[in-house]
């Protein structure tokens, strides 16, 4: 089991055709996240997400989408 541990984080989700946009990390693993986002709208599958303020990028495929978090697994 990969349990997942609480955060405050912040991050950017990184796309090619638009601004990056800003996110809350809820929770990580090593093997993935659960992201607060305003709106899924336009979020790909896959994306990279850039932690604040450490700047790690982390490649994410979306396992899971409602209205305003994104489940996501790191690749």
């Amino acid at each position: 089991m990969d349990p997942h541990a609480p955060t405050h984080a912040k991050g950017k989700i990184v796309l090619a055709t638009v601004s990056p946009i800003s996110c809350s990390i809820v929770d990580m693993s090593e093997k993935g996240a659960t992201l607060r986002v305003s709106s899924t709208f336009g979020i790909p599958e896959t994306f990279d997400l850039v932690r604040v303020p450490e700047a790690i990028t982390l490649h994410c495929r979306v396992i899971r989408k409602a209205p305003n978090t994104l489940e996501v697994s790191f690749e």
